[in-house]
């Protein structure tokens, strides 16, 4: 992935990602089944399952990476389950927001 998407002579990097991925709470309780979602700098996504539990959602969602068409989607930003570092601030600051998992088939 460019560093810059205007400025590609910046290089690269590297973008990880991972079959469960972390959304911001306030982002993702009012996605519907078979919405389709944006992830940004992925790929579009239409939501196949949505379950509560207490206060955390479980979305199951089939990424389409081929779907161009970002112009009526909800655009969420996300964080890989496998990227997080433990015992980080990062993580604990997150967590007290991002309490959704999805999964990508």
């Amino acid at each position: 992935m460019s560093l810059h998407p205007k400025n590609p002579e910046l290089g690269n990097k590297a973008l990880p990602r991972s079959n469960t991925l972390y959304l911001e709470y306030e982002d993702a309780k009012n996605i519907v089944v078979n919405e389709k979602i944006t992830l940004m700098k992925w790929g579009n996504c239409i939501i196949k399952k949505k379950c509560e539990d207490g206060e955390r959602f479980y979305i199951e969602g089939e990424l389409d990476e081929n779907d161009k068409d970002f112009t009526t989607t909800k655009k969420l930003s996300w964080l890989p389950q496998n990227s997080l570092v433990r015992n980080s601030s990062m993580i604990i600051d997150l967590l007290k927001h991002c309490l959704i998992d999805i999964i990508l088939r």
